[in-house]
């Protein structure tokens, strides 16, 4: 056992794997931190697609952070399909070092994320949901 990392008093929260788990609620959050950074990322990708191009690689990164709040967050996937879509199109075409102009289905769908991220999080996802 790493007593350094252990953490042995009783708490009715914590994070695991990137996750807050709230045992009096029984549901699954994002931690704060996190949700700035995935904020940061979000708002970095609209305000230079709105001046032009993005790298792929870039919005490649912003997408597989929303899908990682799939724990936390119910029906996460369904704000995401024209980002994925988008991301697909251009790297067929290009491949991975390519740069992107996002499609506006694909912009509203990040100006979702970036509005709604706080009040998802704070319903958190039920334990006992699929």
């Amino acid at each position: 056992m790493n007593w350094k990392i252990s953490d042995l008093e009783p708490k009715m929260s914590a994070v695991f794997l990137g996750m807050l788990l709230d045992t009096n609620r029984q549901s699954t959050h994002i931690p704060q931190e996190k949700m700035i950074n995935i904020g940061k990322a979000i708002r970095s990708v609209l305000r230079k697609s709105e001046i032009g191009r993005i790298q792929t690689k870039q919005l490649a990164g912003v997408i597989g952070k929303l899908v990682a709040l799939y724990p936390a967050i119910m029906g996460c996937r369904l704000h995401l399909a024209h980002l994925h879509r988008n991301l697909k199109t251009k790297i067929q075409d290009q491949g991975w070092s390519g740069t992107c102009i996002l499609t506006e289905p694909a912009k509203q769908e990040l100006k979702y994320w970036e509005t709604n991220l706080k009040g998802l999080s704070n319903e958190g996802r039920p334990w006992n949901q699929p």
